[in-house]
Protein backbone atom coordinates (compact mmCIF):
# COMPACT_ATOMS: atom_id res chain seq x y z
CA UNK A 1 0.00 0.00 0.00
CA UNK A 2 2.80 2.25 1.17
CA UNK A 3 5.14 1.33 -1.91
CA UNK A 4 1.43 1.99 -3.95
CA UNK A 5 1.90 5.76 -2.66
CA UNK A 6 5.33 6.31 -2.90
CA UNK A 7 5.79 5.31 -6.47
CA UNK A 8 3.26 7.70 -7.01
CA UNK A 9 4.75 10.55 -5.88
CA UNK A 10 8.08 9.80 -7.02
CA UNK A 11 7.45 8.83 -10.42
CA UNK A 12 3.52 9.98 -11.20
CA UNK A 13 4.13 13.71 -10.21
CA UNK A 14 2.07 12.76 -7.03
CA UNK A 15 4.61 15.58 -5.41
CA UNK A 16 2.86 18.07 -7.47
CA UNK A 17 -0.24 17.73 -5.52
CA UNK A 18 1.21 17.58 -2.13
CA UNK A 19 3.38 20.58 -3.06
CA UNK A 20 0.25 22.25 -4.10
CA UNK A 21 -1.70 22.11 -1.30
CA UNK A 22 -1.74 24.78 1.51
CA UNK A 23 1.19 23.72 4.04
CA UNK A 24 -1.35 23.77 6.77
CA UNK A 25 -3.33 21.10 5.17
CA UNK A 26 -0.54 19.25 3.21
CA UNK A 27 0.10 16.14 5.84
CA UNK A 28 -3.95 15.58 5.66
CA UNK A 29 -4.28 15.71 2.20
CA UNK A 30 -1.41 12.95 2.26
CA UNK A 31 -3.14 10.79 4.60
CA UNK A 32 -5.94 11.16 2.66
CA UNK A 33 -4.65 10.00 -0.65
CA UNK A 34 -2.59 7.08 1.42
CA UNK A 35 -5.91 5.95 2.41
CA UNK A 36 -6.80 6.25 -1.17
CA UNK A 37 -4.39 4.18 -2.81
CA UNK A 38 -4.54 1.85 -0.08
CA UNK A 39 -8.58 0.58 -0.64
CA UNK A 40 -8.25 -1.36 -3.27
CA UNK A 41 -5.07 -3.21 -1.43
CA UNK A 42 -6.83 -3.58 1.80
CA UNK A 43 -9.46 -5.18 0.07
CA UNK A 44 -7.88 -7.21 -2.32
CA UNK A 45 -5.80 -8.67 0.97
CA UNK A 46 -8.65 -8.75 3.15
CA UNK A 47 -7.49 -6.74 5.60
CA UNK A 48 -8.55 -3.93 7.91
CA UNK A 49 -7.53 -0.29 7.50
CA UNK A 50 -8.38 2.34 10.55
CA UNK A 51 -7.55 6.16 10.08
CA UNK A 52 -6.65 7.41 13.12
CA UNK A 53 -7.13 5.24 15.51
CA UNK A 54 -6.88 5.61 19.11
CA UNK A 55 -6.22 2.84 22.14
CA UNK A 56 -5.11 5.37 24.74
CA UNK A 57 -1.59 7.35 24.10
CA UNK A 58 -3.02 9.41 20.68
CA UNK A 59 -4.23 8.83 17.78
CA UNK A 60 -2.07 6.73 15.08
CA UNK A 61 -2.36 7.98 11.54
CA UNK A 62 -2.93 4.23 10.04
CA UNK A 63 -3.67 1.12 11.85
CA UNK A 64 -3.94 -2.58 9.53
CA UNK A 65 -4.85 -5.61 10.66
CA UNK A 66 -5.68 -8.78 9.84
CA UNK A 67 -6.83 -10.38 12.59
CA UNK A 68 -4.10 -10.03 16.20
CA UNK A 69 -1.75 -8.96 13.38
CA UNK A 70 -1.34 -5.09 13.84
CA UNK A 71 0.76 -2.90 12.05
CA UNK A 72 0.52 1.01 12.83
CA UNK A 73 1.99 3.63 10.52
CA UNK A 74 2.37 7.38 11.36
CA UNK A 75 3.32 10.24 8.96
CA UNK A 76 5.21 13.08 9.05
CA UNK A 77 6.20 15.45 6.69
CA UNK A 78 10.29 16.49 7.01
CA UNK A 79 8.54 20.48 7.38
CA UNK A 80 6.87 18.97 10.21
CA UNK A 81 8.76 20.57 13.69
CA UNK A 82 7.65 17.31 15.28
CA UNK A 83 9.27 14.88 12.52
CA UNK A 84 11.74 13.56 14.91
CA UNK A 85 9.10 13.10 17.37
CA UNK A 86 6.93 10.97 15.69
CA UNK A 87 10.11 8.72 15.06
CA UNK A 88 11.47 8.61 18.48
CA UNK A 89 7.87 8.59 20.42
CA UNK A 90 4.70 8.76 18.70
CA UNK A 91 4.82 5.42 16.56
CA UNK A 92 6.76 3.09 19.41
CA UNK A 93 3.92 4.61 21.91
CA UNK A 94 0.90 4.03 19.59
CA UNK A 95 2.48 0.27 18.99
CA UNK A 96 2.60 -0.22 22.58
CA UNK A 97 -0.94 1.00 22.85
CA UNK A 98 -1.99 -2.13 20.48
CA UNK A 99 0.11 -4.32 21.58
CA UNK A 100 2.41 -4.97 18.59
CA UNK A 101 5.65 -4.77 17.56
CA UNK A 102 4.92 -3.65 13.87
CA UNK A 103 5.59 -0.32 13.12
CA UNK A 104 5.83 1.70 9.94
CA UNK A 105 7.63 5.43 10.20
CA UNK A 106 7.03 7.60 6.77
CA UNK A 107 8.86 10.48 6.22
CA UNK A 108 7.58 12.66 2.81
CA UNK A 109 10.05 14.88 2.14
CA UNK A 110 8.73 18.47 0.73
CA UNK A 111 12.90 19.95 0.55
CA UNK A 112 13.99 19.56 3.77
CA UNK A 113 17.25 17.40 2.88
CA UNK A 114 19.05 18.14 7.09
CA UNK A 115 15.96 16.71 8.59
CA UNK A 116 16.06 13.49 6.35
CA UNK A 117 19.53 13.38 6.85
CA UNK A 118 18.99 13.46 10.67
CA UNK A 119 16.21 10.74 10.64
CA UNK A 120 18.06 8.37 8.71
CA UNK A 121 21.75 9.06 10.75
CA UNK A 122 19.55 8.38 13.88
CA UNK A 123 17.49 5.39 12.38
CA UNK A 124 21.11 3.76 11.41
CA UNK A 125 22.60 4.62 14.62
CA UNK A 126 19.35 3.29 16.43
CA UNK A 127 20.11 -0.41 14.30
CA UNK A 128 23.81 -0.30 15.10
CA UNK A 129 22.59 -0.30 18.99
CA UNK A 130 20.41 -2.84 18.66
CA UNK A 131 17.18 -0.67 19.50
CA UNK A 132 13.75 -1.65 18.49
CA UNK A 133 13.05 0.30 15.67
CA UNK A 134 10.12 1.11 13.06
CA UNK A 135 10.58 0.25 9.44
CA UNK A 136 11.03 3.70 8.03
CA UNK A 137 9.86 4.41 4.59
CA UNK A 138 11.21 7.77 2.69
CA UNK A 139 9.18 9.39 0.28
CA UNK A 140 10.68 12.39 -2.20
CA UNK A 141 8.07 14.68 -2.97
CA UNK A 142 10.35 17.17 -3.94
CA UNK A 143 9.82 19.11 -7.37
CA UNK A 144 11.24 16.99 -10.39
CA UNK A 145 12.04 18.05 -13.35
CA UNK A 146 10.93 16.44 -16.37
CA UNK A 147 12.52 13.58 -18.08
CA UNK A 148 12.16 15.29 -22.01
CA UNK A 149 13.83 18.41 -20.90
CA UNK A 150 17.71 18.29 -21.81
Amino acid sequence: MLNLFKNWVEYNRGWEVILSAGTQKREKIVQRVIHLSGIAYIKANNLSLSCEADEGRGPVDFKISRGQDITVIEVKLSSNGQYMHGYDTQVEEYAKAEQTDNMVYVLVDVGNPVKVKKLLDRYNRDIDEGKKVPEVIMIDSTSKESASIT
